[in-house]
């Protein structure tokens, strides 16, 4: 999302100023950027709630899916990746590592497979 546009001019100490309401723009911005943080997080916390009541049954209903462990490994590459940029940003702070080493030569089983799977999907919500 992007920051609307507003009319900005400088005033006598260098500070941009929102011509419309005289309060600092940078203060508005910052404030507008703090609403969509908190929405970000409210949406994030139902998205999470939502996935983990219905896990169960996702997990039944998924169990005879073909997921071969090269495009679970892939992803899951993928996923750790993202993390490594969100933790660059400081978005998130852990740096336990993700993927177990002797995962990638790993055969799995259909179970581990389903699991994976569905750990994948959520993780992409």
């Amino acid at each position: 999302k992007s920051i609307p546009n507003a009319e900005l001019t400088f005033i006598k100490a260098q500070r941009i100023e929102n011509i419309k309401n005289e309060k600092s723009a940078i203060e508005s911005q910052a404030n507008f950027l703090l609403e969509l943080i908190k929405r970000a997080a409210e949406e994030s916390a139902q998205i999470s709630q939502r996935l983990d009541s219905t896990f169960p049954a996702r997990l039944f209903d998924s169990i005879n899916e073909n997921i071969s462990s090269t495009s679970i490994n892939d992803r899951l590459i993928g996923i750790q990746r993202k993390r490594e940029l969100f933790m660059k940003f400081g978005i998130i702070k852990s740096e336990d590592t993700f993927i177990p080493r002797k995962f990638s030569n790993a055969t799995l089983g259909k179970e581990y497979s389903t699991v994976l799977n569905l750990y994948i999907s959520d993780a992409l919500e």
